[in-house]
């Protein structure tokens, strides 16, 4: 494996920073797009480059409205995703409006994003702060979110269909688990029918809400349930699924440490410390006496050409990108990016994001506080 760095672009725009808010390829023409929200505007900006050459522009502003802060409370929230539907070619943003709206803008190539109000013509909840989504087996795209009464909301829509919203978690008829103001994830699972799982805090315990295709949603406390008695999450949580069958939930505990979980099919899902297990250092934990601490979500992937799996973090000491990587049952590998890459150290709060592309690469983004050229990076590891 083969580690580089390059450059894609500073974080501060008319002497604002910026924050990292999602990540996705677009396999048509190989480029890597990243989405950052503004700070002191809350425009949102798109990064996008190819091994020749990338650009940046303005995805909100003139009548387009921006998104909400990422940080709120001393919590970390997730109000922005970002997908491509493949039979379309089209890429998506999905977001959070600071009067809680929920706003879509989509592209074709070089053309204008294209945008409107996801609940215009839709009586569902107005969101809160957190939002996944995801696009199902049958080209559906779904947005999961968190809405103002803690409840998880999810809606989906197939083409030009008006969406429509339905209570997934977080009430009464979904065993009562109200959601913490925390970032969500979601995958498809594809060895069972496409089932569709998302993941969301309440009280610190990891929630799993699942859909088989055509039925309802279901919920359990992946904490309660596992075995080796996990930890509390101070993290929002991470997923993504293996080709041996297994889905894998990651996040911070109190401690700094990473926390798995994973299970296969019915299975009762398995606890492991992966920090631990690594020797690795401790992920930042900030504000431990605030609001009960937080942390940055983790970033996480599965390379299916290598069969590995790889969580990504920020020493809590250093600010030093660090991957952990293991195959099947094996050791796990603690690797410092720093030396591997030649990155800069990031001192950094913000959130890493991770995607693997169609060739095999992987890319971690970070932000990078190096005074010699602050700004994003993308790590780039080529077998």
């Amino acid at each position: 494996m083969r580690w580089s760095k390059r450059f894609i672009g500073t974080d501060f725009v008319d002497g604002f920073g910026s924050m990292a808010m999602a990540a996705h390829s677009f396999e048509a023409d190989g480029s890597l797009h990243l989405i950052v929200r503004e700070d002191g505007s809350n425009d949102l900006r798109e990064f996008w480059w190819t091994n020749t050459t990338g650009g940046s522009g303005k995805l909100t502003g003139n009548g387009v409205p921006p998104t909400v802060p990422p940080v709120f409370g001393g919590q970390y929230l997730g109000s922005v995703a970002s997908y491509v539907t493949r039979a379309d070619g089209r890429q998506h943003v999905v977001y959070v409006t600071q009067d809680r709206q929920l706003w879509e803008l989509s592209w074709l190539g070089n053309q204008p994003a294209q945008g409107g109000n996801l609940l215009a013509q839709t009586l569902a909840p107005h969101p809160g702060t957190s939002l996944s989504a995801y696009v199902a087996h049958d080209g559906s795209q779904h947005v999961i979110y968190l809405d103002q009464f803690r409840r998880v909301i999810e809606l989906q829509w197939s083409g030009n269909a008006v969406p429509a919203a339905q209570v997934a978690g977080g009430d009464a008829e979904h065993g009562g688990l109200p959601a913490d103001s925390m970032p969500i994830c979601s995958h498809v699972y594809p060895f069972d029918g496409n089932s569709q799982h998302a993941f969301y805090l309440s009280g610190g315990e990891i929630i799993e809400l699942r859909k088989a295709t055509g039925g309802d949603w279901q919920a359990r406390s992946l904490t309660r349930v596992s075995s080796g008695a996990p930890p509390l999450a101070f993290s929002g949580p991470v997923s993504h699924v293996a080709a041996d069958q297994t889905q894998h939930v990651f996040y911070v505990a109190a401690t700094g440490e990473i926390i798995e979980l994973w299970w296969r099919g019915n299975d009762v899902p398995q606890a492991e410390n992966v920090t631990q297990q690594a020797q690795a250092p401790l992920a930042p934990i900030f504000n431990k006496n605030f609001n009960g601490g937080t942390s940055p979500p983790l970033a996480s992937h599965y390379v299916q050409s290598e069969d590995t799996q790889h969580v990504f973090f920020a020493d809590a000491k250093l600010g030093t990108p660090w991957e952990i990587w293991w195959r099947g049952s094996g050791p796990k590998t603690p690797e410092n990016l720093t030396k591997l890459a030649g990155a800069p150290e990031t001192y950094s709060p913000d959130p890493f994001h991770s995607l693997v592309t169609a060739d095999g690469n992987q890319h971690v983004i970070i932000l990078s506080n190096d005074g010699a050229q602050p700004g994003f990076i993308d790590l780039v590891a080529r077998p």
